[in-house]
């Protein structure tokens, strides 16, 4: 049986923990992880293994607002549940940063947004099954990959301007109909995202609503672009305009080469006469082949791109994208 979990509350009272050279075993008995952390608790882990616990890594205890800082850690941080981070918060999170999600988990992201990564050490973004992201057995099923439809997804609303996702990597999402199906739902929003990589979704990459005009490469915002789309192709959409506004999405990898391809992974005014257009050449080309693993095992709700509210799932589903 498993015992409990070892927390880290936040206090003003205490400065910073430090686990070093420790080994934690068969812990997590009410369905935690080892180590669950208020993020505004300062924590160092060094040279500490955790084995045969229930969830290996650090669950994030979200419990108040303001400026939320990740700092890098030995370990993955984990949400396991639907998570929120309001409009009052400053998420920070530093490069090499791994947080990986449970099943069917949303994080709802308003406020300021400053994801930073580097080349070297990306932010990711993941599923509790995908072992090779950080080479931890997270959920202690025994080696695993991630899934398409593992997570939910994460819903950037109404975040303030001058936020950002740089060097970021989003995979094995699009299990919630709250995230409309994508890694990414984007909603009264409008960031910045450069040097990003989406792959691995259930059903849809980035899906804009709502008066959203992200700047996903060569607009006024100043991105650069070379964000990465892989595992996309109809009715997979890469990336789903369902706003008016025309989207700047120049110098971009869509995993093709040809202009022909890429439009039909593009969900904008060509489907719909009053979506907005996405512009997306010039463009670059295929950047490394990508394996998508079937989703067998979760059949989630899925979500209507006609629609802006959920919908119960329909065996139809496939066939009516297809016929838009």
């Amino acid at each position: 049986p498993y015992w409990g979990s070892i927390f880290f509350y936040s206090s003003s009272d205490y400065g910073q923990s430090v686990l070093e050279h420790c080994r934690i075993k068969y812990s997590g008995g009410r369905g935690r992880a080892a180590i669950v952390l208020d993020p505004n608790r300062k924590l160092n882990i060094e040279n500490t293994k955790l084995t045969g616990n229930k969830y290996n890594g650090i669950e994030l205890d979200i419990t108040t607002s303001g400026t939320i800082n990740l700092d890098i850690n030995t370990l993955p941080y984990l949400i396991l549940k639907d998570t929120e981070f309001d409009a009052s918060s400053l998420l920070n999170i530093k490069p090499g940063v791994t947080i990986k999600s449970a099943e069917n988990v949303l994080i709802s992201i308003g406020g300021t947004l400053q994801l930073e990564g580097n080349p070297d050490d990306k932010i990711i973004f993941t599923s509790l099954g995908d072992d090779y992201a950080d080479g931890i057995d997270s959920d202690g099923d025994g080696p695993s990959i991630g899934q398409p439809g593992d997570w939910g997804g994460i819903h950037l609303k109404n975040i303030n301007a001058g936020s950002y996702l740089k060097f970021v990597e989003v995979s094995y999402a699009g299990a919630s109909i709250y995230s409309q199906n994508s890694l990414l739902l984007i909603d009264n929003s409008s960031p910045l995202i450069e040097h990003s990589s989406f792959g691995n979704s259930l059903y849809y990459g980035i899906t804009l609503i709502n008066n959203s005009q992200p700047d996903l490469g060569g607009g006024d915002g100043g991105s650069s672009g070379y964000n990465e789309f892989s595992g996309f192709g109809k009715p997979k959409y890469a990336l789903v305009n369902k706003t008016s506004n025309d989207i700047s999405a120049l110098y971009n990898c869509w995993n093709e080469s040809n202009e022909n391809e890429i439009n039909k992974i593009i969900y904008d005014y060509k489907d719909k006469s009053h979506r907005g257009k996405v512009n997306f050449i010039p463009f670059r080309g295929k950047c490394k082949p990508t394996e998508i693993a079937a989703p067998n095992q979760l059949k989630p709700e899925e979500y209507s791109l006609d629609q802006d509210l959920p919908v119960v799932r329909s065996e139809e589903h496939t066939s009516e994208l297809q016929s838009h």
